[in-house]
């Protein structure tokens, strides 16, 4: 390749110092983008995918260094020339560890600057040589919400998504709520042969046995006259394509059984009907649950948990990749803000204290949350107000702290100890039959509606900063 067809990326707020960098980069063949802010370099990059950064470090809307990590998560290979006021041993050491390729000082005489350049020209020129598959995955991945970060975790999941894309089992992705399952599903997907083909999905927890296996597999009957009526199910509608269950957990047995037949042979039956159909829809499936100690107990068919735990996907609790927050939070900041045309707020080192030290039990979810009520409110002496208070419920072990009448009144914490006690009660019934909701009802003695009302009040709690 020529380095006419080189996309460089000039980020810095000084219009002399830019031009003489772009006037120089076009002098050796490339073709130049030009940004003065964060928020816009970040938008260039993940649309150009450009094979040579210039990043001067002094930005006013988002730290340089932040930037510089940001690049480097979604480009490994891609030269970037870190621009710095002042570089001594410290500075040049602390900006290579966080994914400089070279470091300069701003004001460098032209002559050495051609020399740094010539340097990094050879990888630059070896990065934009990259196959259009592997700069798709890149693309792919830098937009794909803030999810697949720089941490060694992540990169982990990351690399077994690529590994199974364009197999066709199943798979199995399992982890805490909020932590992103269903995106690396839809990662999955994209990623394959099937990416220009349907995306269907079912939450397995949200509809009764009959509704959801009309839902997945569809319906046959006859309507009042004696006509045929037919419904397609999400089987039907993702032929060719993925199907992901989501919290396949909460399938009931009857269900679990077709299920398993579907993945032995390719073929179901509709509700109700008689018709065999052969499918070639790929099955994915997520779950907050331990489907083998499940099939132990009785509580899972094992015939499925087999069959689904021959490539399973663990995406870890964001409080152990807590090295991507800060990115996570930068990222939902420019997003929202673009959303809903509102100004960026600076992320201070206060506010990123704050969001390191906090343990996310509603993990990457949480995060954005608490990044979209910050934007739409404008305020920064709320969310920091918000953090604080998180942090204090939930106590120096990361564990809720019981509630006390120093806090509140007697009667709440009466109310709160009495809710505490009833979701323990809630969860050791569902422990005890291996998580089956219906199950943990009779046992209980309640109905099923009721269990899930409770339940759902627990988790609204819980997201509360464990308050009832």
């Amino acid at each position: 390749m020529n380095q006419s067809s080189l996309v460089s990326l000039v980020v810095d707020p000084e219009p002399s110092s830019a031009q003489t960098l772009a006037e120089m980069l076009g002098q050796i063949g490339c073709q130049v983008l030009r940004t003065a802010t964060g928020a816009e370099a970040l938008e260039r990059f993940h649309s150009a995918l450009p094979s040579l950064i210039l990043l001067d470090l002094d930005i006013a809307d988002i730290p340089g260094r932040h930037l510089l990590r940001h690049f480097r998560s979604y480009a490994e290979q891609t030269p970037i020339i870190a621009l710095a006021r002042r570089v001594d041993v410290r500075i040049a050491v602390e900006v290579v560890r966080a994914g400089a390729t070279e470091v300069v000082e701003k004001g460098i005489s032209r002559d050495n600057l051609r020399l740094v350049l010539k340097k990094v020209l050879p990888a630059a020129i070896a990065t934009g040589r990259r196959e259009a598959p592997d700069r798709a995955r890149v693309l792919f991945f830098s937009r794909y919400e803030g999810l697949f970060r720089r941490s060694e975790r992540m990169k982990a999941v990351e690399t077994l998504v690529v590994r199974v894309a364009d197999t066709d089992g199943p798979v199995l992705i399992q982890g805490e709520p909020g932590t992103g399952k269903e995106l690396v599903a839809q990662a999955i997907h994209h990623l394959s042969s099937r990416s220009g083909k349907a995306w269907q999905r079912v939450n397995c927890a949200s509809l009764p046995g009959d509704l959801l296996e009309s839902e997945i597999f569809g319906y046959e009957g006859e309507a009042p006259a004696n006509m045929p009526v037919r419904q397609p199910g999400k089987l039907d509608l993702a032929d060719g394509g993925t199907l992901l269950l989501d919290e396949i957990g909460d399938l009931p047995p009857v269900l679990q059984a077709r299920i398993v037949h579907l993945l032995q042979d390719g073929q179901f039956f509709r509700a109700r009907g008689r018709e065999l159909i052969s499918t070639g829809v790929r099955l994915l499936a997520t779950t907050v649950k331990d489907l083998k100690a499940m099939a132990m107990a009785h509580a899972f068919s094992e015939d499925l948990s087999r069959l689904l735990g021959v490539v399973n996907i663990v995406v870890p609790p964001l409080r152990e990749r807590r090295e991507e927050i800060p990115l996570l939070a930068d990222h939902f900041r420019v997003r929202f803000a673009g959303e809903f045309n509102r100004p960026q707020p600076k992320l201070s080192s206060e506010i990123l204290e704050l969001l390191s030290a906090y343990d996310w039990p509603g993990n990457v979810r949480e995060l954005e949350s608490l990044v979209k009520r910050w934007i739409v409110l404008g305020d920064d002496s709320h969310v920091k107000e918000d953090l604080q208070s998180r942090l204090r419920a939930r106590g120096a072990n990361g564990k809720p702290r019981p509630p006390s009448a120093d806090d509140v009144g007697l009667r709440e914490v009466g109310r709160r100890a009495a809710r505490a006690a009833e979701q323990a009660a809630l969860h050791e019934a569902l422990a005890r039959v291996g998580g089956n909701r219906a199950a943990a009802a009779r046992l209980l003695k309640i109905s099923y509606k009721t269990l899930l009302q409770k339940l759902n009040a627990g988790k609204r709690a819980k997201r509360l900063g464990g308050h009832g």
